[in-house]
């Protein structure tokens, strides 16, 4: 995972585990209005019992699914999910449990505690906001003012013997108290996380210090790790004698900065690379450092000159001002992104389900604790097809699994095919006819636009205009009011110059033309201001 990708994960999860607990309280307020209404189930495969372990504590598969079904429930709401989009939601929960997991692990290495005062307060609080929603939500548009009467009202004519008292009790017995607990201490770590950070006139001085830095990069796509580190410390000991830096540079180092010497110039030490950064702001003009471990490899850094880059206004006291707090802002942030970079980077993963162990597999590929050359990248992608296979053998009579591990295949041959692995033209058209075998493979055991409209693509790219029509005509009915696919689809009748079938795609859009108007945000319905009902 890359440092902002972790930083967002990480920022943003007290906000997901909210919303898994407004899973619930949508699915209910949408009951309230459509009595009866039934939500999925999402099934569970015949695998290990244990998704993964995180430095040796289990993630258990129960615990998982009903994540993943939550998030399904709600998505469902909006219309069906389709089997690309449940891929990418497993792999996104299981990024965020994986994440959380390091959190509480962290949390309690740093003695955080949470009272049950605490969470029942945290509980009040939730039931009062869920409660002023689904208030506005059922009176939104209504003359009445916002009032309890209006409400009450408004809840027994849609469930008859529904009270605010009971809804209120309904909500509170949907809220896991556990899952409020680990939202409190994640941002109780947070807050800690933060409150270290050294605010005071000296470190926003130091804010704005830029350095100028050399590099040389000694790879590990030519060498073993071993050897790199090897070759590495017999350099350093070359340069630390008086060896030339920009000489020893032009000669041995691995990086785009080869040409001039291995010169970076002057940066800001939070553009650099964090354990890079960890060890330039510590230097001092002159000094060369050890070897330090990256991805790539080991890079040697030289510190030749440090400066203070403040700003012109910087003594003006509003300006000031507003530099300490942009400072405060963004030095408490990186500070957080830099401890989760570390959970992470420093964390023993064990990955136990097939499906989950590819996603990460590619995941990892194009992050920066992926593998460095063309062919290692694509050892990785076809280890992550292989995964896939498995995942499909072993899922038994649950057609979803397959669907989406088809659906994954995939897009992994078409990686393949547009990455820079220096493909002959029959291997990238041999990637194109799996991608579509892996498409229509996942057809059979879910229906799904997403899917039929990428085949018809692919299937006009090749100029097989039957099989495009095929797909298409089937996305077409299941499209239903969904303008951007009719959109799409008349697209592809465009380019296969089929004059009938884009007239038959603009019929429709005329039939509909004010519906495909609402869905543009041109206009709004008539009825718009009505709830539910009237």
């Amino acid at each position: 995972m890359s440092l902002h990708r972790m930083r967002i994960s990480m920022e943003n999860y007290s906000k997901y585990l909210i919303l898994v607990i407004a899973v619930v309280f949508a699915v209910g307020f949408i009951a309230l209005a459509i009595p009866g209404i039934n939500t999925p189930t999402q099934q569970t495969t015949t695998m290990s019992r244990i998704v993964a372990k995180v430095n040796g504590q289990k993630l258990d598969r129960k615990v998982y699914e009903e994540r993943v079904r939550a998030q399904l429930d709600q998505m469902s709401q909006a219309g069906p999910v389709s089997a690309i989009e449940e891929a990418d939601l497993r792999a996104q929960i299981f990024d965020m449990m994986i994440d959380e997991m390091l959190k509480l692990q962290a949390a309690k290495k740093e003695r955080i505690r949470v009272s049950r005062s605490e969470v029942n307060k945290r509980i009040d609080e939730y039931v009062e906001q869920e409660m002023q929603q689904i208030k506005m939500s059922v009176l939104q548009g209504r003359r009445e003012k916002m009032t309890d009467e209006a409400f009450a009202q408004e809840l027994a004519r849609r469930r008859p013997g529904m009270t605010i008292p009971k809804l209120r009790d309904e909500i509170r017995k949907n809220i896991k108290p556990d899952m409020v607990r680990t939202s409190l201490i994640l941002e109780k770590l947070s807050k800690k996380i933060r409150d270290r950070v050294d605010t005071s006139d000296r470190a926003l001085r130091a804010s704005f210090e830029e350095l100028h830095l050399r590099q040389i990069t000694i790879g590990m796509h030519k060498r073993s790790p071993a050897q790199a580190e090897k070759q590495a410390k017999e350099l350093v000991a070359k340069l630390r004698a008086g060896a030339d830096f920009a000489t020893m540079a032009k000669a041995n180092s691995d990086d785009i900065l080869k040409d001039k010497g291995g010169d970076y110039g002057y940066v800001r030490p939070e553009v650099l690379d964090p354990d890079l950064a960890r060890v330039a702001v510590k230097m001092k003009p002159g000094e060369i450092s050890d070897p330090v471990k990256i991805t790539e490899g080991y890079v040697i850094l030289n510190l030749v000159d440090k400066r203070e880059n403040l700003p012109k206004d910087f003594d003006n006291p509003a300006k000031q001002r507003e530099y300490r707090e942009n400072f405060i802002r963004q030095a408490q942030a990186r500070a957080e992104s830099l401890y989760y970079y570390d959970l992470r980077k420093n964390a023993k993963i064990e990955i136990f389900d097939p499906e989950l162990k590819a996603h990460q597999l590619v995941q990892d590929t194009f992050t920066m604790f992926g593998p460095t050359t063309a062919p290692q990248r694509k050892a990785k992608l076809e280890e992550a097809i292989r995964l896939l296979r498995t995942a499909i053998d072993s899922a038994g009579d649950f057609p979803n699994v397959k669907a989406r591990s088809y659906a994954k295949m995939a897009e992994i041959y078409l990686m393949l095919k547009s990455g820079d692995f220096s493909l002959s033209p029959q291997e990238m058209d041999t990637l194109t006819q799996n991608a579509i075998e892996a498409y229509e493979d996942a057809l059979v055991y879910t229906e799904s636009n997403d899917i039929r409209m990428r085949l018809a693509e692919m299937y006009v790219e090749k100029g097989e205009y039957k099989k495009a029509i095929q797909h298409l005509e089937i996305a077409s009915e299941n499209a239903y009011d969904d303008y951007q696919t009719h959109v799409r689809i008349q697209a592809l009748y465009k380019r296969m110059n089929r004059p009938d079938l884009v007239a038959k795609e603009q019929k429709w859009m005329d039939e509909n033309k004010q519906l495909l108007e609402q869905q543009r945000g041109q206009v709004m319905p008539q009825d718009a201001a009505a709830p539910p009902g009237q």
